[in-house]
């Protein structure tokens, strides 16, 4: 669990998520404004000069249509380092995953952790009300000295009698406090499918349909989080994503592989043809179509073009 959560906070603080939600609501906030554009000018009669001429105003750029130099506002690419660190928890993620969704022994543990404390609580609220009420202020005594005193029964003040009596019951309010929010627990663990965590919301929502649904002590601890804070749920689920993954890749292929390290890999071939020889990457970086000097593309061991 502790290993989940330190995961977890760096999912949560990683630019790579911010990066990646805000790419998610800038094109949800463009998907309404261009049906809004498109019925209004197919409703005039301005023809398809006007329908070219509104495309170019939309604020935002359109699939297609962007000239090679623009970007969206939301397509800041990562620095080098930031690059690794994502990396880097995608490959935690991973190995998280593999490790704990195969059992639920964590899921079994909890359950049986809950149903122990309802039980011990069950027990001390019977049992410290009833020897409670023994406790009293005036005890009667009985002492064999009657030949020095004359009586053999005393009545006897008990004066820390009041003072446990306030301890006892505080002790009550406190138990109570907490076999309720056990008792919570159970209730929440019976009635929900806590090996089951679907991101089926979220995948109809944002750009990574592929985001899995999880199962045994994976979905479970997802559950967990969900109850301090859902938001933790959806950074998270960014580093599940293969699409996700691909993006990264792709943008630290393109700061590994600048324009100024391609140019220096470009050689004069046989056929006296400028040629750019690639060999074992994975991928194709984006780079490679700023150099307009190149005339042969070799692409060797690259699979994932």
């Amino acid at each position: 669990l502790e290993h989940f959560v330190s995961i977890l906070h760096k999912c949560f603080d990683s630019p790579w998520t911010t990066r990646a939600l805000s790419e998610t609501v800038a094109e949800q906030s463009v998907r309404p404004l261009k049906l809004s554009k498109s019925k209004t000018l197919l409703s005039t009669s301005g023809g398809s000069a006007d329908i070219d001429a509104s495309k170019q105003s939309l604020p935002y750029p359109q699939p297609g249509l962007e000239s090679p130099g623009i970007e969206s506002p939301t397509s800041s690419v990562l620095d080098k380092k930031e690059g690794e660190q994502a990396k880097a928890i995608f490959e935690k993620v991973k190995r998280f995953r593999l490790h704990v969704e195969q059992r639920d022994i964590i899921y079994r543990v909890y359950l049986k952790q809950i149903i122990v404390k309802v039980i011990l609580f069950v027990l001390i609220i019977t049992y410290v009300p009833y020897f409670l009420s023994y406790i009293t202020l005036e005890i009667d005594c009985s002492i064999d000295v009657q030949a020095f005193t004359g009586y053999k029964r005393y009545q006897c003040v008990y004066s820390l009698a009041e003072i446990f009596k306030v301890l006892a019951s505080f002790y009550v309010i406190l138990v109570m406090l907490y076999g309720l929010t056990s008792s919570y627990s159970l209730w929440w663990m019976l009635r929900s499918s806590l090996k089951q965590y679907s991101f089926e919301a979220l995948r109809e929502k944002s750009n990574y349909s592929d985001i899995p649904d999880v199962k045994n002590d994976f979905a479970f601890i997802l559950h967990l989080a969900d109850q301090y804070d859902p938001l933790y749920s959806k950074r998270f689920s960014i580093f599940l994503s293969e699409v996700s993954e691909n993006k990264l890749k792709q943008i630290n292929l393109n700061n590994e592989w600048t324009v100024e390290r391609l140019k220096s890999k470009l050689v004069k071939n046989s056929q006296d043809k400028v040629e750019l020889h690639l060999f074992m990457l994975n991928g194709l970086p984006d780079n490679v179509f700023e150099l307009t000097e190149m005339e042969v593309l070799s692409l060797e061991l690259i699979p994932e073009v």
